[in-house]
């Protein structure tokens, strides 16, 4: 692992026309930035989608029309948008107008057991291919990521959520120290080359700021390896199809850790430290640091005040609601 230096390459302003204040910004594509904002006069929430270069507005999506959701994610090369009563689709930012899929069974999002209601919610939706979305769910009455479902685009112009749950709850992720004592937590979820990766720690407990350890679990969405699960793909209908656990499970250290929004990659902040490592997702050696300087990519931001969102290994954005940097890491030779 080698420490890189990083520069900013260009340097921007978040002062909108109208009364808006910057929640949080992070990069949709390599080119276009996705921007939280509320809105002071209505007091509600606003999605914009901004030209990374120069700011030039895309696409604005005041969140109250779309059931005050903020659960997107892109979606090929349009943007998908999950609310209670369904599935909004924007086959390009370019676009104004949405499909929109109603939602057929949002009953399984509410489940009724010895009287008690409980409430499931989509935290995060990725892409699992043209027709399908994975689901990142929370546990019951809470915000804890808990579970993987589906949800699918009909025939019928519905969209349908998959009442079914996969916990991470094998054999080989239990028996691992890290969770003897607290169950896994599901941070966050990434595509990458066809194999489905969940971030997970430990659940935290009391005044814990960060994980105190760090999991990448691998899984493939296939059939599985039996008679039946070969039959089917024989026959291509039969047994469905499931999340099997591979073998290349990634521990990392702990600290504070989200995936690149290309979902290639995983930048990691260490526990108590100020820098951060960038990991090839599958690879649990970091393959380069970079640290947070003035000179190289903080601008007058204070680092305390600091957010930051990664596209991949090079590309990264350094905010505090104010001022916005777009910066790259420096291969070696510049260094």
């Amino acid at each position: 692992m080698g420490k890189l230096k990083s520069r900013i390459h260009t340097q921007h302003q978040l002062n909108f026309p109208g009364d808006y204040s910057c929640e949080a910004v992070a990069f949709f594509n390599r080119e276009i930035l996705v921007l939280r904002l509320w809105d002071q006069q209505s007091s509600q929430p606003v999605l914009q989608f901004r030209q990374a270069a120069d700011l030039q507005l895309r696409l604005s999506l005041p969140l109250a029309e779309y059931d005050g959701s903020q659960t997107f994610c892109r979606w090929g090369d349009g943007l998908a948008l999950l609310g209670k009563s369904g599935l909004w689709f924007w086959p390009s930012i370019a676009e104004q107008e949405a499909e929109f899929y109603p939602l057929h069974n949002s009953e399984v999002l509410q489940q009724q057991l010895h009287g008690q209601q409980y409430q499931f919610t989509p935290l995060q939706i990725v892409p699992l291919d043209e027709r399908q979305l994975l689901l990142r769910m929370s546990g019951a009455n809470n915000r804890s990521g808990r579970a993987i479902s589906w949800l699918f685009v009909n025939e019928d112009g519905n969209s349908h959520i998959v009442n079914r749950y996969k916990e991470m709850n094998d054999a080989e992720i239990l028996q691992l120290a890290e969770f003897h004592q607290a169950a896994p937590e599901l941070i966050a979820l990434a595509v990458s080359d066809d194999t489905i990766w969940c971030l997970c720690s430990p659940q935290l407990s009391g005044k814990q700021q960060s994980p105190a350890a760090n999991l990448l679990i691998p899984y493939q969405y296939a059939l599985p390896n039996t008679l039946l699960g070969s039959l089917s793909k024989l026959l291509g209908a039969g047994q469905r199809r499931e999340l099997l656990l591979q073998a290349n499970l990634q521990q990392l250290p702990a600290g504070k850790a989200r995936f690149s929004e290309d979902h290639h990659w995983l930048w990691l902040q260490p526990k108590g430290k100020s820098h951060f490592d960038c990991y090839a997702v599958g690879n649990s050696s970091s393959c380069h640091q970079i640290s947070l300087t003035p000179l190289q990519n903080l601008g007058d931001i204070n680092k305390r005040q600091a957010s930051l969102s990664f596209w991949d290994d090079t590309l990264f954005l350094v905010h505090n609601g104010v001022q916005l940097n777009l910066c790259e890491v420096l291969p070696v030779a510049a260094t």
